[in-house]
């Protein structure tokens, strides 16, 4: 399952207007000579699609920062952040208010259980094969003490 597509809305910096990037099978790279265009908001913003937490560490010695903070500032209100994946797949995940789906390629929402922590499970080990864990140390190598980091 390879995400092919993100929108993501009213996520730290971003505001009301839907920002959406489209994602190439192979190696994306993404660069910017500036500080501040949205390089770690583009891959925290995938930390909270995929894992419900605010993945951007840079600078901080707490593993994980309250995802509170993932909300815009001026709207303070419908963070939303869509995957599109090549299954036909789309998990959604928001904030205030709490949103967490995972639409199938039929329009089903199978996110629609009693407990999100099943629905996470399921998320992880039926659909991506891999977890948080793995993922932090694949993208953000600062993220574990003593690593060269692969994102500045």
């Amino acid at each position: 399952m390879n995400l092919t597509k993100i929108k993501i809305q009213n996520y730290k910096r971003i505001g009301s207007e839907p920002v959406v990037f489209e994602i190439k099978k192979g190696l994306n790279l993404i660069r910017s000579e500036v500080n501040g265009t949205g390089k770690t908001t583009l891959l925290s913003a995938i930390t909270f699609l995929l894992w419900g937490k605010n993945g951007d560490t840079k600078g901080n010695t707490k593993t994980t920062l309250s995802t509170n903070e993932l909300v815009n500032d001026i709207n303070k209100k419908d963070l939303l952040v869509e995957g599109y994946f090549d299954n036909g797949y789309i998990i959604r995940r928001g904030l205030k208010p709490s949103i967490f789906e995972i639409i199938d390629e039929t329009g089903n929402n199978l996110a629609d259980r009693s407990s999100k922590t099943i629905d996470q499970d399921f998320l992880e080990n039926e659909l991506l094969g891999y977890n948080y864990d793995t993922f932090m140390s694949t993208i953000f190598l600062n993220s574990k003490p003593n690593s060269i980091p692969f994102i500045y």
